[in-house]
């Protein structure tokens, strides 16, 4: 992974783990269909009724090939301009900011996890979530468009306990803990001081100790 989009995981995978987690709690085991000339997903949750939701084409994983390919570069996926606004987005970014991974159209994908890369789109674009449909020879992934959750998703929690349960996650996502988490707390507004190897971040009535050393994340506890 280049040091470019090291740097933008830093800044955007938390915040979009969260969400993601929050939409893959609700869905829950189900089926589903994409239409390549629309954009809309149709979620099936089982013994419930059907969810259509707006998209954004991203890319796709070969299982034959072990590739990533963006939509841009995929000349057999046969879908508009307009479905792919969000992954030319991030193409125009990474001419912008030299990120080879957003404007190479494929590349092994050993050499970013497409998951991880979804939830940096998803914060770049402010995407409520990813979605990953399988199918034969590899898998598909969508963006989720901003605001097309609201009418499922309940509010995003904004506790101690919760803030606590995302930041642990930090692990699976980048070696720079002490930053990552940091852009988390400021972006749901939490008051960060830093002493040393610490963190201390308040919200209201509630405060959360976080100790590091070396940037990792080694314990993290509501103090309240």
């Amino acid at each position: 992974m280049s040091p470019q989009l090291q740097e933008l995981v830093v800044e955007h995978a938390l915040t979009a783990l969260e969400k993601q987690m929050r939409f893959d709690a609700w869905l829950g085991r189900h089926g589903w269909h994409w239409e390549r000339e629309s954009g809309l997903l149709t979620l099936r949750r089982f013994e419930e009724n059907e969810f259509v939701c707006a998209t954004q084409a991203l890319g796709s994983v070969s299982r034959m090939s072990d590739t990533w390919t963006w939509i841009w570069a995929n000349d057999l996926a046969e879908v508009s301009d307009e479905l792919m606004t969000s992954a030319r987005q991030l193409r125009a970014l990474g001419e912008e900011n030299h990120v080879p991974e957003f404007i190479t159209g494929e590349f092994p994908h050993a050499q970013v996890d497409a998951h991880l890369l979804s939830l940096v789109a998803m914060g770049i674009v402010k995407a409520d979530a990813y979605f990953r449909g399988a199918y034969l020879g590899g898998e598909g992934f969508v963006l989720i468009n901003r605001g097309a959750l609201d009418a499922v998703l309940p509010p995003l929690p904004r506790s101690a306990a919760q803030v606590c349960k995302i930041v642990r996650e930090v692990d699976a996502l980048c070696e720079d803990h002490r930053r990552a988490v940091t852009f988390y707390l400021c972006h749901h507004n939490w008051i960060v001081e830093a002493d040393n190897e610490n963190l201390t971040a308040c919200y209201d009535k509630e405060e959360i100790q976080l100790t590091f050393e070396d940037k990792r994340l080694v314990a993290v506890g509501n103090t309240s």
